[in-house]
């Protein structure tokens, strides 16, 4: 696959919308819709207080009424691309 830079990105509803480096046109970004992205976890800064996702998958969450697993509805990811 291709590396991309990712120059920055936001999350809209539940997307990830990205600009990449060299993706200038609408045209160049359609061709990558859809498509995997994989990131590197030191090269993505989190904020205190956020987790990927892939870090709360079987976690158990408790409050003062209930304890349960977060995202029990979720699998782990597939293997990446060699």
């Amino acid at each position: 696959g291709q590396a991309y830079a990712v120059e920055h990105g936001r999350v809209q509803k539940s997307c990830a919308l990205l600009k990449l480096q060299g993706v200038d046109t609408v045209e160049e970004a359609q061709r990558l819709r859809g498509k995997t992205v994989l990131v590197n976890r030191e090269d993505v800064p989190l904020a205190p207080g956020t987790y990927f996702i892939a870090d709360l998958i079987g976690a158990r969450g408790t409050s003062s009424r209930f304890t349960r697993t977060v995202f029990p509805w979720l699998r782990a990811p597939i293997s990446s691309p060699t």
